[in-house]
């Protein structure tokens, strides 16, 4: 049962890599109590509640590897989630929900692991900055039910991954490329194991990485291609390998490819070779204690000393498997077992006890059998109800192939009487959609024609409109002209004459109060004078432009009125066009004017916002309100002359009000670049 050890290598590489950024085990376990006082040493500069610390608690909790270590970081831990859920900050989201799920998988609580990994995917799902946490996070859930077995869930997981390191080019591909790889020939199925064996070992050939990583590579196509009896087209790969064997630090690695070796020449007949490399394969393993390899080293060093004839060896190794296979836990490996005893007693003559182990390999079979049905159909469960189930439903159907084509035979003659028919219906079908695509057509025209006019109507009515509010500006601008220079200037004239009189001339005291209570009027109607000038055409919108005006204008009602005003301008600093500007302030002028005659307001906000291209005006009171509905049906020329002016400026005006609710009206303009 080859299959049952060749994955071993990549897993147990691939979960140590994903976690620990380096390949020194040793400096992860002993430097962690200085990482970790270094990381909270760094943290005390970061007192601040905000996404800047919880940069740093990532940092802190990311120092440990171990679950004994995870365990000495779980307050920092439930800080960065407490207060990422408060900023809802994605990335420390993302991040501590991975670092729980593995804490989890420390504690063998795999329902916390999926569960924590499934809402690591979630947070970094909609975010592509944070897609290497996502494509990593699937890769671990791939991981871990490979681990369980599950492999078609494990699948699922991985082609997620591998969309992201695809893009990328990064060099976990190689991971996922064999773990893919392992995963296919699990489920027998060899042309794809084989496919995604190619797949690395191409990348190993033409892009610079690590020397193991190479080998790994090479080793996983190797032992795909032994699976599919393709002896003398793995040979190459096995000797690519065979240089840099045994690995002091990867020993699944060497044990692997020492087993692969003796399987090659197992498969040549050449026992005696086979039996060298199967033994220095076991050596390693045991050793590294790799029980799946250990066991499958047993496995073939006992079949290997039949072939040579060396019952008493034979007898050793499969006394050894037996006590391996007990060790894996895997029911597969006690079949095995089990029928080489039945071996070992049928080649030393004594069939009453080889039946005995035949009978109970036969029972372990049967059991397994149902319990891997009963697994199979629970994978597939999960992989219909994923995004991969399209790729379910196809293997599906290629299982069902056979008697799909059975019952296309016995069903040939009904299918002549129903293309029969169906070709009438699809006749009759065409005829009513070409009625019903002219009759459609028709009606298009006649729309078309419709809304031709209705777009003239409105264009018509937008250039009236437009020389209507041009003339009203200008007649506006020249009022305002004459008032301040004309009028404005001969009432100061008069009230500097009358301040001279009253100098030169001699008044009496009781006159001296109604000739000052009268410069007072004067005084006042001069006020009033340019405080309709000012309305009419603004001073500070011709000199200093539109932001500066309408936070005059605020300035003016908070200090005219009872009427608490506040402006906010955000966003880059703009120079706006003369036209711009003036129906930019009519139209703020306009609402602000409403809530003073009719809201009833104590509080009154404007904001300004641009960014990049957009400007977006806010003015929202706290007053009485009104039914929207109502409202519109009014027609009242202040929020006609709104909509007007927002419509020539290409923009468009949100109202949200209601009875008791205060009112918040939102434009919003797109800008010329």
């Amino acid at each position: 049962m080859r299959s049952s050890w060749i994955p071993g290598l990549v897993l147990l590489t691939c979960f140590c890599q994903a976690q620990v950024p380096g390949s020194n085990i040793n400096e992860w376990t002993e430097g962690f109590e200085k990482r970790k006082a270094a990381a909270i040493d760094s943290l005390d500069v970061y007192q601040a509640k905000d996404t800047a610390r919880i940069n740093r608690l990532i940092k802190l909790i990311n120092t440990a590897y171990f679950h004994k270590q995870r365990r000495d970081l779980i307050a920092y831990w439930e800080e960065c989630l407490q207060l990422s859920k408060q900023l809802n900050y994605p990335k420390g989201l993302a991040s501590a929900y991975l670092w729980k799920a593995y804490y989890y998988r420390g504690d063998k609580n795999l329902d916390g692991f999926h569960h924590y990994m499934d809402s690591s995917i979630k947070a970094s799902q909609s975010f592509p900055d944070l897609r290497s946490n996502w494509a990593n996070a699937h890769r671990m859930k791939g991981l871990q039910y490979q681990e369980q077995e599950n492999y078609h869930a494990a699948l699922k997981h991985y082609f997620e991954s591998l969309r992201y390191y695809d893009t990328v080019q990064d060099i976990q591909i190689m991971y996922l490329l064999q773990n893919i790889s392992s995963s296919y020939l699990q489920l027998n199925n060899q042309d794809q194991a084989a496919l995604y064996a190619e797949k690395g070992a191409l990348l190993a050939d033409t892009r610079p990485m690590p020397k193991i990583l190479q080998l790994q590579a090479y080793a996983t196509l190797a032992s795909v291609l032994l699976k599919q009896e393709k002896s003398d087209q793995a040979y190459p790969y096995l000797q690519r390998v065979a240089p840099f064997m045994p690995d002091t630090l990867e020993q699944a690695l060497s044990s692997n490819h020492f087993l692969d070796m003796g399987h090659y020449f197992f498969k040549k007949q050449q026992f005696d070779s086979s039996f060298h490399y199967y033994e220095k394969g076991y050596q390693i393993a045991s050793s590294g204690n790799h029980k799946i390899n250990t066991y499958g080293a047993l496995n073939y060093l006992f079949k290997n000393s039949l072939k040579l004839g060396k019952l008493k060896e034979s007898r050793n190794y499969v006394l050894q498997g037996l006590e391996e296979a007990k060790k894996t836990g895997k029911t597969i490996h006690l079949i095995n077992a089990y029928a080489n005893l039945a071996d070992y007693e049928a080649a030393t003559e004594n069939p009453a006890k080889a039946y005995e182990f035949l009978k109970k390999s036969t029972a372990l079979k049967d059991q397994f059998s149902l319990q891997n049905n009963q697994t199979t159909l629970n994978n597939l469960s999960v992989l219909y109800e994923s995004a991969q189930k399209e790729h379910t439903i196809q293997v599906l159907e290629k299982e069902n192939e056979v008697r799909v084509l059975a019952l296309e035979r016995q069903a040939f003659k009904n299918k002549v009487y129903i293309a029969s028919i169906f070709l009438l219906a699809l006749f009759l079908f065409l005829i009513y959609r070409y009625y019903v695509a002219k009759q459609k057509n028709q009606q298009q025209q006649v729309e078309i024609q419709r809304q031709k006019i209705i777009d003239l109507e409105k264009d018509n009515q937008l250039l009236h409109m437009t020389a209507m509010l041009r003339g009203q500006e200008e007649e506006r601008s020249r009022i305002a002209r004459d008032l301040h220079d004309g009028i404005g200037s001969l009432l100061s004239g008069i009230k500097m004459s009358f301040a001279n009189i009253k100098e030169k001339l001699s008044i009496p005291t009781e006159q001296t109060v109604q000739f000052d209570r009268s410069l007072s009027m004067l005084d006042n109607s001069i006020f009033d004078l340019r405080r309709i000038a000012y309305n009419l055409m603004p001073d500070a919108l011709l000199k200093f432009g539109l932001t500066e005006a309408v936070e005059d204008l605020c300035d003016q009602i908070q200090t005219s009125t009872n009427l608490r005003v506040r402006f906010q301008y955000t966003g880059e600093v703009r120079k706006w066009k003369d036209t711009e500007s003036v129906y930019l302030y009519r139209i703020i002028q306009e609402l602000v004017n409403n809530v003073i005659k009719h809201a009833k307001a104590e509080n009154l906000m404007v904001q300004m916002t641009v960014v990049e291209n957009w400007l977006s005006i806010n003015v929202e009171d706290d007053g009485i309100g009104y039914e929207l509905e109502k409202m519109e049906k009014i027609e009242g020329n202040g929020l006609n002359n709104i909509r007007y002016r927002t419509e020539l400026l290409g923009g468009k005006c949100d109202i949200i009000t209601g009875a008791g609710e205060g009112t918040s009206v939102t434009l919003e303009f797109e800008l010329p670049v």
